[in-house]
């Protein structure tokens, strides 16, 4: 939750102490209150707003305001757009890493969920229970700086849990740039929780540079459908530390963690793979990134690094790794193409 105080007759986030705070309601009425309204104010949990769209509506720009989920849910058919500088969109309970927080965002449509196309938003401590069976290729749940050719810094998405059982492999779970012309730098992502990601769950495009993936926990273990990476990467200077991935079903060619940029660095990697010929980090074409202390293990695990093309002295791995004995000959022999 954000930092809320109630002083002096309202209801403030002590981090952004200029801002106003409405609360939507999540299908729960707060004790003594009213039911959900878009004709509430929703300045107070006992008056609150029905959608998360009516309380970023209230929001102004550059202010701080923070919009509030209480427990319960919200089903959206339209995605959540955060257009506004300075907005913090935020479930009412706070949450560690791998707990589901109660307020949840759920849907079935085939929408991108929430796209980001403001500096300084930050998404936190919220459930994303996302059920789309058909998805248009390449959709995201969050997607930052989706449109008009715009860059957008300071995204922060923090504590959330994204639960994509029974969605369509197309969709991937948050990508940091749609692409070179709409561009999102200096993103934050730390704690969060990806079960089932269907596609990619961290998309990085080209020129969405110098963030930060901290702390995140990966899991593929749905065998209905197969996930591509948990990390692709192909944006510069962005730092990777201490991602935990347990993979049951991804696809041999592609990695893991996939790095394509320059001037990376991957700290602490976890990494399991139970699927033949599954790749634990994989140095793309024209790659230069750094990893650190890498423990990457699996039943059937067959190349635990790999590389497109041969490495042309950029890429370092160093303090490598617990893994199984067929590996080990894989870790010298890529089979991808290139050499170590």
């Amino acid at each position: 939750m954000a930092n809320l105080n109630f002083t002096h007759g309202r209801w403030i986030n002590l981090d952004k102490p200029g801002g106003a705070v409405f609360f939507v309601g999540g299908g729960t009425v707060a004790y003594k209150g009213v039911g959900a309204s878009n004709a509430n104010d929703g300045l107070t949990p006992c008056r609150p707003l029905s959608t998360i769209a009516s309380a970023l509506s209230k929001c102004v720009a550059g202010r701080g305001d923070t919009v509030v989920l209480l427990p319960g849910s919200e089903t959206v058919t339209a995605a959540i757009a955060i257009t506004k500088d300075d907005v913090t969109l935020t479930g009412y309970t706070e949450v560690s890493p791998l707990q589901r927080p109660p307020s949840a965002i759920v849907c079935s449509s085939d929408i991108n969920v929430v796209t980001v196309d403001a500096d300084n938003v930050t998404i936190e401590h919220l459930l994303f229970d996302v059920n789309i069976a058909t998805a248009t290729a390449d959709s995201e749940v969050i997607q930052i700086a989706s449109t008009g050719n715009d860059t957008h810094t300071g995204t922060v998405i923090r504590n959330c849990f994204f639960d994509m059982e029974g969605a369509d492999t197309d969709i991937d779970v948050i990508r940091v740039g749609l692409d070179a012309n709409d561009i999102a730098l200096q993103t934050l992502i730390e704690g969060c929780t990806f079960h089932d990601y269907d596609q990619d769950a961290i998309n990085v495009t080209a020129a969405s540079d110098e963030g930060r993936i901290v702390n995140c926990y990966f899991y593929d273990s749905v065998t209905a459908n197969v996930g591509r990476s948990a990390i692709q990467m192909a944006g510069d200077n962005w730092v990777i530390e201490k991602p935990v991935i347990w993979s049951k079903n991804a696809t041999a060619t592609d990695g893991l963690i996939e790095l394509s940029g320059t001037e990376n660095i991957v700290i602490s990697p976890r990494v399991w793979c139970n699927n033949a010929n599954v790749i634990g980090i994989l140095y793309a074409d024209g790659a230069e990134a750094t990893v650190l202390d890498a423990h990457i293990a699996g039943g059937d695990t067959g190349n635990v690094i790999d590389h497109t093309t041969d490495v042309d002295g950029q890429s370092h791995a160093t303090g490598f790794m617990s893994t199984t004995a067929g590996a080990v000959a894989a870790l010298i022999n890529p089979s991808v193409g290139g050499t170590p």
